[in-house]
């Protein structure tokens, strides 16, 4: 009789410890999940204001060619953050454009800012454009 009680109590033990890994696998997995799914988020709202400043940029380009250089070198250091604003507006994104002329250069710098899981980011896409027909040399 002793020997049966002995067997039970061992079982019962292992029985323990097995729920015991079970249960520190399955945690271990949900955490892994969770992770996951925020870099997942992280790497969307990333590419999201690369495409905004992408498009910034594009529209303070697409000025220049509709203006001449006088009033786009005029323009762009005053309107530049309303010209590449044209997503100004979305959420969670903020964007900010600088426009620093330089002779014959203009460079433009298209700053968009956003936050995720309580911490600020940003990309910072800059451009240099010189009046049309003329090239740029560095």
């Amino acid at each position: 009789m002793k020997n049966h009680t002995r067997q039970n109590g061992q079982a019962l033990i292992e029985l323990v410890l097995v729920t015991g890994m079970l249960a520190l696998i399955l945690v271990t997995l949900v955490s892994l999940s969770v992770a996951s799914l925020a870099t997942v988020q992280k790497s969307r709202l990333r590419t999201r204001a690369t495409t905004i400043a992408q498009q910034g940029l594009e529209n303070i380009r697409s000025k220049r060619d509709q203006l001449n250089w006088t009033d786009f070198t005029t323009g762009c250091s005053s309107q530049a953050r309303t010209w590449a604003a044209m997503v100004n507006d979305e959420n969670p994104y903020s964007s900010d454009a600088v426009c620093a002329i330089n002779g014959t250069v203009a460079n433009i710098e298209v700053t968009v800012n956003w936050a995720f899981g309580g911490k600020s980011d940003s990309v910072i896409l800059e451009m240099a454009l010189s009046q049309p027909g003329e090239a740029i040399y560095r």
